[in-house]
């Protein structure tokens, strides 16, 4: 009954010359939010983190603006249908913020992103009802390149999914750190220690604290 096909991203963009650079997104996309990449091959880790499968938004569908105000400073900016990539939600958007610091010499560039996103999700913990309850969810990530042979990333996320009136509503925070160390051009070592806390009930029978538990 599941569909056998689906698209991860489809969108145009238009490049304006506004300031130091905007980009202008529409269609469906990967969301700015987190460390961990929809795509396996663009992250450290070949295995996705609990906090990335149960509560990072993935792919959605909507409006992206992106605007570099210097070499350091860059902001995302999007209104999109939801946070879990379908259709049929609320009539109303839901917004997606994200701030990005980068630094250091190329090739060895760090990076600090601060991002959230809130808005109206019908949820199973709202009885399904548009436009009546809120999702929030949160996130700080970074990774500090220590030279040419170490680096060290770090996330942590908050997400909850606003419930009926006298049910609790199910919140959960989840965080990872993790050391690459290069040993040479061919060799690597990772490691990574990853947690998701439960705080109400984020995975009991309804799939995860919004409806991303499905991703």
């Amino acid at each position: 009954g599941a569909d056998a096909l689906d698209l991860e991203q489809g969108y145009v963009t238009a490049n304006l010359a506004v300031g130091n650079g905007m980009e202008f997104l529409i269609g469906k996309f990967n969301a700015p939010l987190a460390i961990e990449n929809a795509d396996r091959n663009a992250n450290v880790f070949s295995t996705y983190t609990r906090g990335w499968v149960a509560l990072n938004p993935v792919s959605v569908i909507g409006a992206k603006l992106y605007y570099e105000f210097n070499d350091h400073w860059n902001f995302d900016f999007a209104a999109v249908n939801n946070l879990n990539g379908g259709f049929v939600n609320s009539v109303y958007p839901t917004g997606i913020v994200r701030l990005g610091l980068v630094w250091g010499d190329e090739g060895n560039e760090s990076y600090v992103n601060l991002g959230g996103a809130v808005g109206p999700e019908r949820n199973a913990f709202s009885g399904g009802s548009n436009n009546a309850h809120l999702d929030y969810y949160g996130v700080l990530w970074g990774n500090w390149s220590l030279g040419d042979y170490w680096d060290v990333g770090w996330e942590g996320q908050f997400r909850q999914s606003n419930a009926l009136a006298g049910s609790p509503s199910p919140k959960a925070m989840a965080g990872q750190l993790f050391v690459v160390w290069q040993a040479s051009d061919v060799w690597s070592l990772q490691f990574r220690g990853a947690s998701l806390y439960d705080l109400n009930r984020i995975r009991a029978g309804t799939g995860g604290a919004s409806t991303t538990g499905a991703n």
